[in-house]
């Protein structure tokens, strides 16, 4: 694979042995129409120069369309987003539009990489970086890049890691007053053992999303400063959320939620700042969400070449008024790759927004928040449902006789899905069940969301209230009924 840590002025030293292509090559950076605000171009640092092998050297689209017109007689391939081009020196060049990637990133280098940006330009001293070239031409910073993302950084989120620091320093009209940041250990480890031994949270993000904690002052004293705070047995997780806004707004400690920026700028959100007299009511029904059946998704076409559907279903859900919010909530396994089944797992896009992910709502919030409306037929454990075709048609309780009701009732008030017939929805059940690809997770999924689906249904003029307290709590924003979310600030 290769190793893309190579701007456009290392990248005419690792070929200066071929004067007639180095030419060549630096008459085409020196021609490329965008080459100020952007990423522009990154090469292979792994090719050799005497190699037979296409360089592989990556380009932002618009120089990518440039060179493709003004460089006839190449080849394109991956569907016209590389052009290999025969050049001097009998080198062949791979312009690679830098939206392609090779793989997925994981979470975990997403958020290592926006934490490598913000360790830069708070703990060492840096100053911002002015436009995402710059980070590629920071040697320091893009070659750890480099490790995080294994030799590829996607371009979309080098413009993220670019977005994000430039905000979050716009917001403090370009000062730094912070001098602590850390993602793993440190105060993070700190607070994610308060939360576990003192309050019984099992899992820091269902309280407070904070990726990363950036302090400014003694991390010690402020530790210290927790500890005698919450020493005895009657302290609640309320005196901690109060004691972190205090310290939020007095810029000595701030948690921070980031997420990615698909826009031309990454904005800025101050999240349970106001504490609880802020906090809205859900159950007035003037502060709900218009949500009905027809927010229900569910598709059932098995594509051409498959044996099995898509394992999740949507929850759609429109704020109305202006500007309206899209909250698209996806509803799938919670491992994806899971054999023998998984829980769900809910989690919130805001459509509109770049497509930035909300994230996960608590499952064990939203059971709670179900129970307490009354309904208590959907539970989040797979093994109460049918993981096979023998199980789905012989189980009375949650088979094919339970389901078949359930999809007849939620396509009669309006379940947007691809199919309508219901015979034809219970055959590709059917069939999807003894896929190989199942796993005995897949189909059972798709089960679970349906059934939950169906619990929202039987609320009838609560499923509004609900709804709006599904996307209240993905954001870890605070209501008079879920009122127990810390403060954060929230960069996409």
């Amino acid at each position: 694979m290769p190793w893309f840590s190579l701007g456009p002025e290392n990248s005419l030293k690792k070929v200066s042995s071929k004067k007639g292509f180095q030419k060549e090559l630096k008459e085409i950076f020196d021609g490329f129409p965008d080459n100020s605000d952007s990423l522009y171009a990154v090469a292979d640092d792994d090719w050799q120069v005497t190699s037979n092998k296409s360089w592989v050297i990556k380009v932002n689209l618009k120089n990518y369309q440039w060179i493709t017109k003004n460089y006839t007689g190449g080849v394109f391939t991956s569907s016209n987003k590389i052009y290999t081009l025969r050049m001097k020196d009998s080198i062949s060049v791979s312009w690679r539009n830098s939206t392609v990637k090779y793989s997925i990133p994981s979470t975990q280098m997403q958020e290592l990489g926006s934490a490598w940006i913000l360790e830069r330009v708070i703990n060492d001293n840096k100053t911002i970086f002015e436009k995402v070239q710059d980070i590629v031409d920071d040697k320091v910073t893009y070659n750890h890049l480099t490790d995080i993302f294994r030799g590829d950084v996607p371009a979309d989120w080098l413009f993220t890691f670019y977005a994000q620091q430039k905000k979050l320093f716009d917001v403090y009209n370009g000062n730094n007053p912070y001098t602590t940041f850390n993602r793993d250990g440190g105060f993070m480890d700190y607070i994610t053992k308060i939360c576990s031994t003192k309050f019984q949270i099992a899992k820091k993000d269902s309280w407070n999303p904070a990726d990363i904690w950036i302090i400014k002052g003694s991390q010690t004293k402020i530790e210290t400063e927790i500890d005698k705070m919450l020493s005895g047995s009657n302290q609640t997780i309320y005196e901690l959320n109060d004691y972190l806004r205090i310290k939020y707004k007095a810029k000595e400690i701030m948690g921070l939620s980031l997420k990615k920026v698909s826009g031309k700028v990454a904005k800025y959100e101050e999240v349970n700042l106001d504490g609880i007299g802020s906090y809205i009511d859900t159950s007035d029904p003037e502060m709900n969400y218009d949500v009905s059946e027809k927010c229900f998704q569910s598709n059932f076409k098995i594509p051409s070449g498959k044996k099995n559907f898509t394992q999740d279903v949507r929850l759609v859900i429109e704020s109305g008024g202006k500007p309206n919010k899209t909250y698209d909530f996806q509803i799938k396994a919670n491992s994806s790759e899971a054999s023998g089944g998984s829980n769900l797992k809910f989690e919130a896009t805001l459509k509109g927004a770049g497509g930035a992910r909300l994230g996960k709502a608590p499952v064990d919030q939203i059971v709670d928040l179900m129970k307490d409306m009354g309904q208590t037929g959907f539970v989040n454990n797979y093994k109460k449902y049918p993981g096979t075709i023998e199980e789905f048609q012989d189980v009375e309780s949650k088979g094919k006789e339970y389901f078949t009701n359930v999809i007849r009732e939620l396509l009669v008030k309006g379940m947007v899905t691809d199919i309508k017939n219901l015979k034809e929805i219970i055959e590709n059940i059917e069939t999807s069940y003894k896929s190989p690809d199942d796993r005995g997770t897949n189909t059972r999924c798709k089960l679970m969301g349906l059934d939950f689906f169906y619990s929202m249904h039987l609320m009838k003029d609560k499923m509004r209230e609900f709804g709006t307290d599904m996307v209240y709590i993905s954001q870890k924003k605070g209501t008079k009924k879920k009122d127990a979310f810390g403060p954060f600030g929230k960069v996409y």
